[in-house]
This record gives C-alpha cells, sequence and structure tokens, in this order.
C-alpha cells in the first residue's frame, strides 16, 4: 500500500498473514517439541507412575508432521473469523493429528525392538499418546502464530501511523516555509528615500510566519508614508490579517495619497474593528 500525497509517496507496511507468522527457526521448533514430549512424559510419570521415552519421540516425529500438515492447510482456517477459525482448525488439526501418531507409532515400534510389523497394525495406546501430543503441539502453534499476527498487526499499524504523522508534520513544515516566502514577499524590497533622511528596516517573525507588518509607501517626490502595525497573536491567523492590512493599506493610499486630508486609516480602523469584533 502507498499513501501518495504531493510531496512524496511512502509505502505502507501491509499486515501478515497466518502462514508467515507460524515460521520460527528449526531448531527452536524441535526445541518446543522436546519440551511438549518431557512435559508429556512428566505427566505420564506422575499418573502413571513410570517413566518413558515415547513421548519424546512421538513429540519429536507427530509435533513435525502437524506442523507441516497445519502449514499446508492454513490458506482453510486462517481466513475464518472467531469462533469458526477454532472450529475448522480442530477440524483440520484432528486428522492431522491421527495420521502424525501412527507415524510416529511405527516408528517407536522400530526404536522399542517390538518390530514395525504389518504396517496396518494399529497400536491405539500410541495413537492416544500421540493424539494428544499432537493436539498440544497443534493448538500451541496456533496459539502462539495468533500471538505474533495480532502483534506485528499492531506494529505495523503504528509504524503506519508514525509514518502518516511525519508526512503531515514534513507537509506543514513545507507549506509554512511557502507562506514564510510568501508574506516576505508582501513587505517592501525597495525602502523609498527622501533627502535629508535615510530609512531602513528589517523583520524578523517569531515564527514562521507572524503579524508583524510594515511598508514605506512614496506617496510624491520627497514624501513618503511608514506604516507600522502588529497584529495580535502570532502564526497564521495573525498573518492572513496582515495580509489583508497590507492589501487595504496600498489600495486605499493610491486612492487618496495625501494621508492629512483622507480618511482611509478610518475606514480601515473601522473594516478591521468590525473584523476582530466579530471574531
Amino acid at each position: 500500500m502507498m499513501l501518495k500525497g504531493p510531496l512524496m509517496s511512502v509505502p505502507l507496511q501491509p499486515a501478515t498473514g497466518m502462514k508467515a507468522s507460524q515460521g520460527i527457526s528449526f531448531l527452536k521448533f524441535q526445541l518446543v517439541l522436546l519440551a511438549v514430549g518431557l512435559a508429556v512424559a512428566g505427566m505420564y510419570w506422575l499418573i502413571l507412575g513410570r517413566t518413558s521415552l515415547a513421548p519424546l519421540l512421538f513429540a519429536l516425529i507427530a509435533g513435525n508432521c502437524i506442523s507441516i500438515w497445519l502449514r499446508v492447510t492454513a490458506q482453510v482456517y486462517e481466513r475464518q473469523t472467531f469462533p469458526w477459525d477454532w472450529l475448522v482448525f480442530l477440524a483440520i488439526l484432528i486428522p492431522g493429528s491421527v495420521i502424525g501418531s501412527y507415524l510416529a507409532s511405527l516408528a517407536w515400534r522400530l526404536v522399542s525392538g517390538r518390530g514395525a510389523g504389518s504396517l496396518l497394525r494399529i497400536d491405539w495406546d500410541d495413537i492416544q499418546m500421540g493424539t494428544f501430543v499432537s493436539l498440544i503441539t497443534g493448538v500451541s502453534i496456533y496459539v502462539s502464530a495468533k500471538g505474533r499476527i495480532r502483534l506485528r498487526a499492531s506494529n505495523r499499524e503504528l509504524e503506519n501511523r508514525v509514518t502518516l504523522g511525519q508526512i503531515q508534520l514534513q507537509t506543514q513544515e513545507e507549506d509554512l516555509n511557502a507562506a514564510h516566502e510568501i508574506q516576505a514577499h508582501l513587505l517592501p524590497r525597495e525602502i523609498p528615500q527622501v533627502t535629508g533622511l535615510q530609512v531602513s528596516c528589517a523583520w524578523q517573525p517569531a515564527r514562521s510566519v507572524s503579524g508583524d507588518y510594515f511598508d514605506v509607501l512614496a506617496l510624491a517626490p520627497g514624501q513618503i508614508a511608514v506604516c507600522l502595525a502588529d497584529v495580535s497573536g502570532k502564526g497564521i491567523a495573525a498573518a492572513l490579517l496582515m495580509a489583508n492590512l497590507q492589501a487595504a493599506v496600498r489600495a486605499f493610499s493610491r486612492a487618496s495619497p495625501d494621508p492629512a486630508m483622507s480618511t482611509w486609516d478610518l475606514v480601515l480602523s473601522e473594516d478591521f474593528g468590525r473584523r476582530m469584533d466579530r471574531a
């Protein structure tokens, strides 16, 4: 997704899906499976009073099988919304757990010296233990993946908000810089001079723009008019009023060049007074 504006085009980070979020390094995943196997072995020891390495082997084989199975079928359940995502996930997980358990059962028969026997022979005790381990592994993978999705989505949203904020700040800064240049052009670049008098002016706003205004107008040969104004407040509002004042001063000064005989200053006072009262 691209955010396009008058100043720049900024790519916004897309949210990642379930499939991308499931992946962790292979070594870390094997350590997780070993931890699950040890936990199941501990439960067997507490409940049955005997130890066995079978849960470790079942955890490694069935866990890897169920991980592959979930990756293959991720497109089916990750598009669902709660609670249908869990119902579809469990409907996919259970048959995958049975298949993984059957493969783990064959491996355990070979390791334990019982022999694989007929490939179609099913050891229900092994299937139950393997299914239990697979369900724990599958649910753990899914819960972890959903947690990572929410975290990454929050991070992406935060990054996008920060990016938007930076764009807005930069846009405002460039607008203010442009307004500063425009306001500077409204002030006289060349100061009219009269014999026997040297006039010089300087302007330094408190912000990028301000309500400070001065002007020096040549009314007639050897005659100038000086206008000084300070609009109350700072920033864009004061600068807009200052620009209006500058236009009015120059317009009235041309229409009635003799300030001693004109009423343009009174007209300006009344006009801007009404505007300030409305504000």
